[in-house]
């Protein structure tokens, strides 16, 4: 199973009543995992990998919101 960052631009919130927006911006950013699943709509990664098949914490991501990937190599 590949092992990946991601780089993607998420949603982001300001709490509460706020005069200025102009600080309220998406948020550019990077997650490592297991690359999943992809299909024409999103990816699917993961943070673990077990010997029993199951996934840690797996999230799907658009794919329009993704800036890259990047396949990761341990030495």
């Amino acid at each position: 199973m590949k092992k990946v960052l991601i780089e993607w631009v998420d949603a982001n919130i300001q709490h509460g009543w706020q005069l200025d927006t102009s600080t309220c911006d998406v948020a550019l950013t990077e997650e490592i995992g297991y690359l999943v699943e992809e299909d024409n709509k999103k990816i699917i990664v993961a943070r673990g990998y077990s010997q029993y098949g199951l996934y840690n914490s797996p999230m799907a991501i658009p794919l329009g919101c993704i800036k890259s990937i990047k396949e990761l190599r341990l030495k």
